[in-house]
């Protein structure tokens, strides 16, 4: 399984950090440097728990359980031993990878368009004159070099989970992250 799956898998699906204090004793949580989390008696707990299913679950008086797959827990806690495993987190709750890597064809872009990348609006100022919208900055060179180094830490970090992860038995095999390493540097179209 590809390790950039495997991780999205255990963020995202699994919800691994979401549940890594289940069923520990308060010492125990203490030790293990996490902070005890409750559910709030407002009802913002059962709010987020509808919209990360899409539904509500009538469990009337039974507790859903807590219980995260072995891999998913091994997954974490790799990722909190290595440098940018933080980024790979951050990513793989949202099944994504970093962007924006490469300069937009456009720089700059109207805040309001009439027809989308045809023609501006166009805005009243106070004294009744108009005048074109606002511009916004799309891409810069510093802020393409900037995400960039996120991304290659992004990948190392991803390439690290792998081969710790090929030495734990898992029950399949971890592969190495089928991202480009520079994407930049390649004439294929990324697909994020």
């Amino acid at each position: 399984m590809d390790v950039e799956q495997l991780a999205a898998w255990a963020y995202r699906d699994q919800r691994v950090d979401r549940h890594e204090g289940a069923g520990l004793h308060a010492i125990e949580a203490a030790v293990s440097g996490l902070s005890r989390q409750r559910s709030s008696t407002d009802g913002c707990a059962v709010l987020e728990r509808i919209a990360h299913l899409g539904c509500r679950l009538p469990v009337g008086s039974k507790q859903v359980a807590d219980k995260v797959h072995a891999a998913a827990e091994a997954v974490a806690a790799s990722l909190n031993t290595i440098e940018g495993g933080d980024i790979v987190a951050h990513y793989a709750r949202t099944g994504g990878r970093p962007v924006g890597w490469s300069m937009p064809k456009r720089c700059y872009a109207p805040v309001l368009w009439i027809d989308v990348g045809v023609s501006a609006a166009w805005e009243r100022t106070d004294d009744g004159r108009g005048r074109f919208t606002p511009l916004i900055v799309l891409g810069s060179e510093t802020a393409v070099e900037a995400r960039r180094a996120e991304y290659a830490i992004w990948w190392n970090a991803l390439d690290m989970l792998a081969w710790r992860l090929s030495m734990k038995a898992l029950g399949f095999v971890v592969l190495r992250p089928g991202a480009p390493r520079e994407p930049w540097h390649s004439r294929a179209e990324f697909a994020a």
